[in-house]
């Protein structure tokens, strides 16, 4: 019962040698992508953000 507790916590920090999976890979991916959200100056935030508002709820 622990054994399968930490194997499953195990699998999902390091993906069970799937590392697309891996907990550590999801972090880096979600860091890289808050680093080019955080890039994306605010203007052009708000202009994809009201690009995204029309596409979303037509014209």
């Amino acid at each position: 019962m622990l054994k399968e507790k930490i194997d499953s916590v195990h699998e999902e920090i390091y993906g069970n040698g799937d590392s697309s999976k891996s907990l550590v890979t999801r972090m880096a991916r979600v860091e890289t992508n808050m680093k080019i959200l955080l890039s994306v100056s605010t203007s052009q935030f708000f202009l994809l953000l009201g690009i995204a508002f029309k596409m979303f709820f037509g014209n």
